[in-house]
């Protein structure tokens, strides 16, 4: 038994390395699915940021869904190019959230409110606005 834990930490450099990213692990244990399917993005990103894009996108009826991804698909930021297709591809809203905060960064809740905007469900704009208003973002009209 001890080999097999060994040569699970052989690709570790050093027992450090191992221990910061232990404790990255377990602390986000508990934390949303988006977390999960994309853990090397914890560190850099806001767990807020990702939380509430995530909330957002659960309550998206499955038509608003695919109409959201559509979106993403398209050159949303002047600055921006359009995320791939094949990021998307079969998402649900947890792999989709992990995306858009690996694509977009820090503007990943300027583009959700866009894009809710443009599928006219003012409903969650006007909650993202009053959930985020907190955030270090900007929300203000994106138009």
């Amino acid at each position: 038994m001890p080999t097999r834990h060994v040569s699970a930490l052989h690709g570790f450099k050093n027992l450090q390395t191992f221990s910061s990213l232990f404790q990255v692990f377990k602390g986000i244990e508990n934390e949303s699915m988006a977390h999960r399917v994309c853990p090397s993005r914890v560190i850099s990103e806001t767990k807020s940021d990702r939380r509430i894009v995530l909330e957002i996108l659960e309550d998206l009826w499955e038509e608003d869904f695919i109409q959201f991804k559509w979106y993403l698909n398209q050159k949303i930021l002047k600055d921006c190019s359009a995320m791939p297709k094949s990021r998307l591809e079969n998402a649900r809203p947890s792999r989709t959230t992990c995306e858009m905060v690996k694509f977009y960064r820090n503007n990943a809740i300027k583009v959700t409110k866009m894009i809710l905007e443009l599928i006219c469900n003012f409903e969650l704009v006007e909650r993202l606005s009053r959930t985020a208003s907190g955030s270090h973002m900007d929300l203000k009209r994106t138009k």
